[in-house]
C-alpha cells in the first residue's frame, strides 16, 4: 500500500513536470539577459539560442543582422522539429492522468512513464543539436570565447546567489559570527 502510494506521488510530480516541459515558448522565452537555455525549462520547447537574440547578450557578442536572422533560423527549425513531440507529452499527460485515477497497475504506469522519458530525451537531443549547430555554424570564434567567459560569469553569479540564500549564511562584507574559545 505504501508503496503504491509513494509511486502515485512519484507519477503526480511526474506530470507537473511533463506539464511544464510540453508548455512550448512562453512569455519567459524573451526574458532576461539569461534567456530562455537558463530558466530549467523544457529543454526543446523554447527559441532555441534565443537568448544570444536577447538584445544585451547580442550587443555584447557584436552579432550581425545575417548571424541573428541565422539564429532565428536554427531555433525555428528547432521549434517546428521538436512541435510533434511536445503534441505527444500533452497526449500522454491526460493518458497519465486517466491511468493515476483509474487505479492502473504498475507495470502501465511504468510504460506511460518510460514514453514521457524517451520524449524528453528527444527534445533534449533536438535542443543540443540547435545549440551546437548555432555555437560551431553561425558564431565566430571571438564571439564563442566571448559567450563562454559571459556564461561563466553568469554562472559565478548564480552559485554566489544561491550561497547567499543558505540559512545561516552572513551577508556579504558582514563581520563573521564570533568563534567560542577552544575546550569549550
Amino acid at each position: 500500500m505504501k508503496k503504491q502510494a509513494l509511486f502515485t506521488a512519484g507519477l503526480a510530480v511526474l506530470l507537473a513536470v511533463t506539464t511544464a516541459f510540453a508548455q512550448g515558448p512562453g512569455r519567459m522565452r524573451d526574458r532576461g539577459p539569461m534567456g530562455p537555455g537558463m530558466r530549467g525549462g523544457a529543454p526543446g520547447a523554447a527559441c532555441q539560442g534565443c537568448d544570444l537574440l536577447n538584445p544585451m547578450m547580442a550587443r555584447l557578442l557584436n552579432l550581425t543582422d545575417t548571424q541573428k536572422e541565422a539564429i532565428r533560423a536554427q531555433g525555428k527549425t528547432a521549434r517546428d522539429a521538436s512541435q510533434p513531440l511536445r503534441e505527444q507529452l500533452r497526449n500522454l499527460q491526460s493518458q497519465i492522468a486517466d491511468a493515476t485515477n483509474s487505479g492502473a497497475t504498475d507495470s502501465v504506469l511504468d510504460g506511460l512513464a518510460n514514453q514521457v522519458g524517451t520524449l524528453q530525451g528527444n527534445l533534449l537531443a533536438i535542443s543540443l543539436k540547435a545549440r551546437a549547430a548555432i555555437h560551431n555554424n553561425i558564431l565566430t570564434a571571438e564571439q564563442r570565447t566571448k559567450l563562454a567567459e559571459l556564461r561563466s560569469e553568469q554562472r559565478d553569479r548564480r552559485q554566489n546567489r544561491m550561497k547567499r540564500r543558505q540559512p545561516g549564511t552572513p551577508p556579504e562584507g558582514a563581520p563573521a559570527a564570533p568563534q567560542a574559545p577552544n575546550g569549550m
